[in-house]
């Protein structure tokens, strides 16, 4: 067994060393149900949990617990500090805190969705959106309906009209890179941070339609790409969606500084697609979509086995 995988070793009471525990709420069981005692042996909640999440090292720390609902079945879950004060009472669906641990999506056991600011109270009442996920860096996506997605900040408002069918995770960054899509064009949005870190979209675009590849490409073949393309639909990206496609490259591929263009086309012959993509190396990178990104760079050295990866990719699409 890998000890490294989040496993949790049970000790007898007699036995468990309080003094090189760390922790400021050290969980323990009494019977079938889990309290929390402190490094004193103080014990700061008597057992009534079923379940808990996360650790208390610091006092900013927060532990999601969850006790079985009536059902036997389902569990409500809540949220306590390190003093073991319950912040949220056992009483939600499910209870997401964000990353900076200040706001908590909430879940109630009718399916709608609030937020509560920890230092401010609600913030986001509940019933407006049918679901609002984790918040990340001040941010969070929300649907309204199955092809009505959108993203607030933590004081409720929309950053990006209600519009998109799919809105994907963010990504990392000193910015935030988002996917969004309707039902026919996928593109980004680049979410900015001002001075006191502020949320804003600074830039949005709908790029490509679900049948067309998006690529970059190196100063040294856009020339040759130009005189000679890929495909008869083949045309050069925007200025704006370029400015845009920078960000994603710095994103997707780490060693990027910048340079080259980015251009579109048709998926036809994806077999055709995959050869001339692969034959320039290091100079082309799919950015969408992701799964002719993986066709073209792990092309096996078989035939038989790239037409074989090549139907599969042909019968996902």
């Amino acid at each position: 067994m890998d000890l490294k995988d989040n496993v949790k070793i049970l000790f007898t009471s007699t036995a468990y060393n309080f003094e090189a525990d760390n922790r400021l709420l050290i969980p323990f069981t009494r019977g079938e149900k889990i309290g929390f005692m402190d490094r004193q042996h103080n014990v700061v909640i008597k057992p009534k949990f079923d379940r808990y999440f996360g650790e208390c090292f610091t006092s900013e720390d927060f532990i999601r617990v969850s006790v079985k609902s009536k059902d036997g079945f389902t569990h409500q879950e809540g949220l306590i500090d390190s003093t073991g004060f319950e912040i949220v009472p056992p009483i939600y669906s499910s209870v997401n805190i964000s990353s900076d641990s200040r706001l908590v999506t909430l879940k109630r056991s009718d399916g709608e969705y609030g937020v509560v600011n920890l230092n401010q109270g609600i913030c986001v009442d509940f019933g407006i959106y049918r679901f609002i996920g984790p918040f990340h860096n001040g941010i969070a996506r929300v649907k309204i309906a199955p092809s009505r997605w959108s993203i607030i900040n933590e004081n409720g408002a929309m950053l990006l009209p209600l519009e998109y069918a799919e809105i994907e995770d963010f990504s990392d960054g000193n910015y935030l890179i988002i996917k969004i899509s309707n039902r026919e064009k996928t593109g980004f949005a680049i979410i900015s941070y001002d001075a006191n870190n502020i949320p804003s979209v600074s830039m949005h675009s709908l790029i490509v339609s679900s049948d067309e590849v998006l690529i970059w490409a190196s100063d040294k073949i856009i020339d040759f790409l130009s005189e000679k393309p890929l495909d008869e639909t083949q045309e050069r990206i925007s200025d704006k969606d370029e400015s845009i496609l920078h960000y994603v490259m710095k994103q997707e591929v780490p060693s990027y500084t910048g340079g080259g263009g980015f251009f579109k086309f048709k998926i036809k012959g994806v077999y055709g697609i995959v050869r001339g993509l692969n034959y320039f190396g290091k100079d082309v990178f799919v950015i969408l979509p992701h799964k002719m990104r993986n066709l073209t760079q792990n092309i096996p050295s078989s035939e038989r086995l790239l037409k074989r990866m090549i139907s599969r990719y042909v019968l996902g699409m």
